[in-house]
């Protein structure tokens, strides 16, 4: 008596061995997505959603960018645009719209560039402002539908987003550079 199977034949350890070779392919696959999964998930937990808005309120106007997700924002860049133009002197944009006999410097409004900042969960940067009175309130109207802000920001992962005053924030490979 010989424990050689016949030839074409098959024996126990044949199919144990067919049947743990599955359970391992199983388990690899198993493994594979639940660390997509989990990659998911980690990514998630640390999402940063930038909205841009503008807020008038009983002391003036205000252009800002708040992150509202769960996790940090990097921003790599913002900018103010009037007319789809950048605007890299806000004292030069005031006088072009206002003229010289009302317009106004830093005396009057504040403004701050955040490119570079990382922004918390729930932390708001202030981008522009003015206090109400008769000459701000006519730049305020005069800009209206005009001015726009578009920025670009990153995860902690670098997965980025551009976002613009008008737009959800929309996917990027990467931060363009910022418009000039």
């Amino acid at each position: 008596m010989s424990d050689t199977p016949a030839p074409g034949g098959s024996t126990f350890s044949n199919a144990a061995a067919l049947i743990a070779v599955l359970i391992s392919v199983s388990a690899l696959g198993v493994s594979i997505f639940e660390a997509s999964t989990q990659r998911a998930n980690q990514r998630a937990a640390v999402w940063p959603y930038v909205e841009i808005y503008a807020n008038y309120s009983s002391d003036g106007y205000l252009l800002a960018l708040e992150n509202k997700g769960v996790g940090p924002a990097r921003l790599r860049w913002a900018r103010m645009l009037v007319d789809g133009e950048v605007i890299s002197d806000l004292d030069a944009m005031v006088l072009a719209e206002l003229g010289e006999d009302e317009a106004f410097s830093y005396d009057l409004y504040g403004a701050t560039d955040p490119s570079g900042r990382v922004f918390s969960p729930r932390e708001t940067g202030t981008l522009f402002t003015v206090p109400w009175e008769e000459r701000t309130r006519r730049l305020i109207n005069q800009l209206y539908g005009r001015i726009d802000i578009q920025a670009c920001y990153c995860s902690i992962y670098d997965e980025c987003w551009t976002v613009t005053f008008q737009t959800e924030p929309e996917p990027v490979r990467a931060c363009p550079a910022p418009p000039q």
